[in-house]
């Protein structure tokens, strides 16, 4: 049966609700985000102006899965800021975790890239979940969005891994979500009589400032403030206390939507996780949010929807300042 949510409902579906206190348990969840390369260029996101683009270290990536899971993790999300297919070897990182028993993997994708040849070895590495970002239902507003003319290609995509799916007898689920915006207007409908026998969950979003870092996004259509990871019933983002992210370059941050290294907490590369959770840096990013002190954070623009003067948590980790270092 198909179902139509919201991502803040959805989250709490899946039973991952956060715990706000200032040293949570580790989280039921984590990110790898594999890659800042994307093949698209959607007209909402933040991805276009990010600079010094990097894909993750693979051996620093299957330590990440790794030690999350001794930690207590149990999900994972392989998605971020660019295009997981945009990585080969994706499947290695499903399998992996898989093997040493999380219990749901999904990935995120535009699906451009996602023809059965590369789809097959990531559908049969055990992957739980695959969702679709598809926003637009016809091909005109698609380019518009999306900035690619990708739509029929990706609609062969959606229907080719619901045939592979249905052929293999694989357990996984389709899932697509659609960012609402005034250039293509709400076009669910459109979408699902092209593949509306394909997908399992439909996923409406509404716009946001990609964490703060687009407020002009409200140009785009509405933004009702809070952002994706909200948590309206407690008035708190949830993700500080329910999740981190591995970046493609090996820092760990607090938010899988922190385009420029804005909420680097630390960097695994030289720090445990476990640490890098329970650490000060963390420690009193939470206590901010718990008391709603954010102003000198990017989360303000993201909660509130309105411009401040924020500081990184690590300023050495900041895409503005590698930026400085690198280009002088």
């Amino acid at each position: 049966m198909q179902q139509e949510v919201y991502i803040t409902d959805y989250f709490f579906e899946r039973k991952y609700a956060p715990t706000y206190t200032l040293i949570p348990p580790f989280p039921m969840e984590v990110l790898l985000d594999v890659t800042s390369f994307c093949n698209h260029a959607c007209t909402f996101c933040t991805n276009p102006d990010i600079e010094l683009k990097k894909t993750v270290n693979k051996e620093l990536a299957l330590k990440f899965i790794q030690d999350s899971y001794n930690l207590g993790a149990r999900r994972l999300g392989v998605f971020g800021t660019g295009e997981s297919f945009l990585y080969k070897q994706l499947y290695e990182y499903i399998l992996f975790a898989k093997k040493i028993g999380f219990d749901y993997v999904y990935i995120k994708t535009n699906g451009a890239l996602c023809t059965i040849e590369k789809l097959a070895p990531v559908l049969d590495a055990g992957l739980d979940s695959l969702r679709f970002s598809i926003h637009a239902g016809t091909r005109e507003s698609y380019k518009k969005v999306q900035g690619k003319d990708d739509f029929d290609k990706v609609l062969k995509n959606v229907q080719q891994a619901d045939k592979y799916r249905k052929e293999k007898k694989l357990n996984v689920e389709i899932a697509v979500s659609m960012v609402v915006t005034s250039i293509a207007g709400n076009e669910l409908d459109l979408l699902k009589e092209h593949i509306g026998d394909c997908v399992d969950v439909w996923d409406v979003q509404d716009l946001n400032s990609q964490c703060g870092n687009l407020l002009d996004n409200k140009e785009k259509g509405e933004i009702k403030g809070g952002g994706p990871r909200f948590d309206f019933k407690a008035g708190k983002c949830k993700q500080p206390f329910s999740s981190l992210s591995l970046t493609p370059e090996g820092y760990i941050s607090a938010c899988i939507m922190d385009f420029n290294g804005d909420l680097i907490a630390g960097d695994f590369n030289e720090t445990e996780l476990k640490e890098i959770w329970e650490g000060e840096v963390l420690v009193k990013f939470r206590k901010d949010h718990i008391e709603n002190n954010l102003k000198d954070h990017i989360c303000y623009a993201c909660i509130y929807n309105k411009e401040n003067e924020h500081k990184p948590l690590l300023e050495k980790f900041s895409r503005k300042h590698r930026v400085k270092q690198v280009l002088g």
